[in-house]
């Protein structure tokens, strides 16, 4: 799960830079480059940048190990001890249930928030997040999870936000809310003037839109009449 044209210095000098303009949140997952990203994180933490200045977000449950199904509770363990060397760090601040998909009627799910719990009550995760692309799978799960955090996918494109009744309960509950996606993987800088192919692998090949010459067009028109309107001084 990654992207294809990457250069890690250029990341770690863009991680660099964003601690020195001031963002303090890092999000991050066991699945991004198959833990790539986060040993990524850890160098830049051993080169230099202050952990204790980050709040550092991770996840797991994208990767399913060596069962054939999501949320092993053995697994899971492993895998947030990976996490743990990988980002060269002693806790992790937010750590993620990637989605909400624990199998066939929810047979993992008791065994998967147990495991989470303890990993909290050890002190090698600080809060607990739920994040999910579909968000009414988020309020399937929200009241037995009892999150600090949800991370729902939102952008001005997919906004399921209200409908599906996830931002009065976070609202009613104080939950913290950190969307993904908001520029929809890049689409929506109205950057391309045609349809995209990436490389397999890249995570990219299975956003529809990339290929949808119709929605290319659209962005593309939307991100011209924007750079007008700040030629012509509106706001």
């Amino acid at each position: 799960m990654g992207w294809s044209g990457h250069d890690d210095q250029k990341a770690k000098e863009a991680l660099v830079e964003a601690h020195r303009c001031g963002i303090r949140h890092w999000d991050t997952a066991d699945a991004y480059g198959a833990g790539h990203a986060e040993t990524l994180i850890g160098e830049v933490f051993a080169e230099g940048v202050p952990r204790e200045e980050i709040f550092l977000a991770s996840k797991f449950g994208w990767v399913k190990g060596p069962h054939d199904h999501f949320y092993d509770a053995g697994f899971m363990r492993a895998q947030c001890e990976q996490s743990l060397r990988n980002l060269r760090t002693d806790v992790i601040d937010l750590y993620y249930f990637h989605h909400c998909d624990f199998g066939p009627k929810d047979q993992y799910f008791d065994d998967a928030l147990a495991t989470r719990r303890r990993l909290r009550e050890e002190g090698k995760v600080r809060f607990i997040g739920l994040s999910d692309w579909n968000l009414r799978k988020i309020m399937r799960f929200i009241e037995r999870v009892d999150p600090d955090v949800v991370q729902p996918f939102r952008n001005v494109i997919d906004d399921d936000y209200e409908p599906s009744g996830l931002k009065t309960y976070v609202d009613a509950h104080d939950l913290g809310v950190a969307f993904f996606s908001p520029l929809k993987h890049g689409l929506l800088l109205g950057k391309y003037d045609s349809p995209q192919t990436f490389p397999e692998g890249d995570f990219r090949s299975g956003i529809r839109e990339f290929g949808d010459p119709e929605f290319i067009a659209r962005m593309r028109r939307a991100m011209s009449s924007r750079v007008r309107q700040r030629s012509q001084g509106s706001p």
